[in-house]
């Protein structure tokens, strides 16, 4: 029990921290500019991912906090499982639509010495590994529920 409770609070951990890389990259990734998730601010790709990011960023946060405070209840739950697994598929579909967008960007000013689809690249990577962690903390709480029967 010990050991895929810390094993799960660790990935709970890893999962806050991509998020917040990824949301810091969102918000100022473009030399301290508003990135976004594509270049001309589509409004379903923008909600799409200020909805992931700000929403799985609230609920690592409190799996995290419920973590530490009862070791028991927070990882045994069907509730839990569930919820990683929609995590892995928001995740790794905001992702694609980032990749999709930034693997195809070319500057408006070819000269120019800096050129934001790096940084977009690198949170859409960042989004679908966060999705394959995502993806093993279902594993562990599905585990963990199951330990309980």
């Amino acid at each position: 029990m010990a050991i895929s409770h810390h094993a799960s609070t660790f990935v709970k951990l890893l999962k806050l921290l991509i998020n917040v890389v990824v949301l810091v990259l969102y918000r100022n990734g473009d030399e301290g500019y508003f990135m976004g998730s594509s270049y001309n601010k589509n409004h379903d790709a923008e909600a799409l991912a200020s909805g992931v990011f700000i929403g799985f960023l609230i609920y690592n946060f409190a799996g995290l906090i419920a973590a530490f405070v009862d070791s028991k209840s927070g990882n045994q739950s069907i509730t839990e499982g569930l919820m990683n697994f929609t995590g892995a598929v928001l995740w790794v579909t905001t992702g694609g639509v980032v990749l999709q967008f930034w693997l195809r960007f070319i500057p408006a000013n070819h000269f120019t010495e800096t050129n934001p689809s790096a940084v977009g690249i690198a949170m859409g990577c960042l989004c679908v590994i966060n999705a394959a962690v995502y993806l093993a903390d279902t594993v562990l709480s599905y585990a963990n529920y199951r330990s309980l029967e």
